[in-house]
């Protein structure tokens, strides 16, 4: 998969992906959004649930804010001595939070896997906002666009 990441939001062949790729995500395709997770048994990315466009009213993002340029080192970094020092490993993903909201006038809430350790740097999520916006903004909305906008 030929991607491309701002924040939380990835762009991919395909569309546009809310959340880590290969775990929890959303993935917003031509067709409608889908909610997909890893399933440990299987070994691969399955699908939870799907959601049609005309079904779909808005997609609303609330991720943690990082400090630091570059969050996802530093859990890392904090992480491996933490662990090599023999406490537990504390290396995780800051949560990737979605409202979905649908034509019937009821949200799907998600919790979705995020790819850095203490949040996403604000000029970051402010970019991925931007192209989500754009991508949902119109009637149908357009995740053709990715293609032309970060390819």
């Amino acid at each position: 998969m030929a991607e491309r990441r701002t924040a939380w939001l990835t762009a991919s062949d395909d569309g546009l992906v809310v959340g880590d790729p290969f775990r929890d995500h959303l993935h917003v395709g031509v067709s409608g959004v889908v909610h997909r997770r890893l399933d440990l048994d299987a070994g691969q990315v399955v699908d939870v649930a799907r959601w049609e466009w005309d079904a779909v009213r808005d997609l609303i993002v609330s991720a943690p804010t990082s400090r630091t340029a570059r969050p996802g080192l530093w859990a890392f970094l904090r992480a491996a001595v933490v662990e090599a020092t023999g406490w537990a490993s504390t290396l995780a993903s800051a949560p990737v939070h979605v409202r979905l909201v649908l034509a019937g006038g009821t949200d799907e809430l998600l919790v979705l896997d995020g790819h850095a350790g203490g949040g996403y740097p604000e000029t970051e999520q402010e970019q991925a906002h931007q192209l989500l916006g754009r991508v949902l903004g119109g009637r149908p909305p357009r995740p053709d666009l990715v293609a032309r906008d970060v390819g």
